[in-house]
């Protein structure tokens, strides 16, 4: 399975009333196809993303967590990872916007360099993925449009607060072509 599911595992109501608290400008604009070309550890085939994907179809929004009290131990037993180091964002994204089928790995979370400023290597970033996962976490019920994608898999109906696993060098994105905001919550942290 590309996307295996965990459970409902959050009280996706009162992630919503955060991330509907939060004003649009303090979420960070991202468009990871126009900031990450210049990466070397990324694969061949994203190298030529930009081409395709820019600020006018590829942009979502990200609200970094800094104390995020209502993951509790239940919910770190369900991913099997620890709480200490972890990195949760409120994310969305407006209709007409595609994220590009990616690999992650994780610069967000362990730093966009090496701490000796070294550049991540694909070796290095294939070790992190091993000690590493992600958990995507619809704050909505699913709707028509919102779509989170593989190559041989693409999820398009959950509830709010299912939480599914993103494989560790699987390709995937996500897409918008809906009517409303999408919103989920995108955890990452250390496995046990």
């Amino acid at each position: 399975m590309y996307f295996p599911y965990i459970g409902n595992i959050i009280n996706a109501n009162s992630f919503m009333d955060i991330a509907i608290n939060i004003p649009d400008h303090d979420y960070i604009a991202r468009c990871s196809a126009l900031e990450d070309i210049t990466t070397k550890h990324k694969l061949g085939y994203e190298d030529k993303n930009y081409t395709y994907y820019n600020s006018h179809n590829s942009v979502y929004y990200e609200h970094k967590l800094d104390n995020c009290s209502l993951l509790d131990e239940n919910f770190f037993l369900n991913i099997q990872a620890k709480k200490e180091g972890l990195v949760a964002k409120i994310m969305w994204s407006n209709p007409g916007n595609t994220e590009p089928p990616h690999v992650d790995w994780f610069p967000s979370f362990v730093g966009s360099t090496k701490s000796d400023g070294s550049p991540w290597t694909q070796e290095d970033a294939e070790d992190n993925r091993k000690r590493i996962t992600r958990v995507w976490i619809p704050l909505l019920d699913s709707e028509i449009g919102h779509i989170l994608y593989g190559d041989a898999e693409a999820l398009t109906v959950w509830e709010a607060g299912d939480a599914f696993r993103i494989v560790p060098g699987s390709i995937h994105g996500f897409t918008n072509a809906g009517r409303n905001r999408r919103y989920v919550l995108v955890v990452t942290a250390w496995l046990k």
